[in-house]
């Protein structure tokens, strides 16, 4: 999350108040610059989870996409996201096995994780995928 240091220098973007300070309220993201540069004073520590390398490129790369069709959105983490906002707009979830809401959302569709770490197909031609590197690390 932004730190108090970074809105000294740059405005806060509107905040909803349908519940301030309790998990699930939302505050909207602030545009980032390409231009600007960025320090690790301007960002806080989020309390209650760690997002993975790969989830936070990931979460980047959705942004950008966003950005350049110029859509609006939110950065929500699964542990601060209700039920009840998953509702009424179309959401990204990214992460698997460390994402509540990918992995209750999922277990009754088509296409879903199990717990070896494989997406796999219910039904149809029963068709599963891994990651190739966990493959050769099997492998050796």
């Amino acid at each position: 999350m932004l730190s108090d240091e970074y809105y000294k220098q740059n405005p806060r973007p509107p905040q909803h108040d349908d519940a301030p300070g309790l998990p699930g309220s939302r505050l909207e993201m602030p545009q980032f610059s390409e231009t600007q540069t960025y320090t690790a004073n301007d960002f806080r520590t989020v309390q209650d989870g760690f997002t993975a390398p790969g989830d936070l490129s990931a979460t980047v790369n959705a942004a950008k996409l966003l950005d350049s069709q110029q859509r609006s959105y939110q950065l929500r983490s699964a542990s601060n996201l209700p039920f009840a906002d998953l509702h009424g707009s179309p959401t990204v979830l990214i992460g698997s096995y460390n994402n509540y809401w990918t992995m209750e959302l999922t277990r009754n569709l088509t296409f879903y994780f199990d717990n070896t770490g494989r997406i796999r197909e219910r039904g149809g031609q029963s068709r599963d995928w891994s990651d190739p590197r966990e493959q050769t690390v099997q492998q050796r």
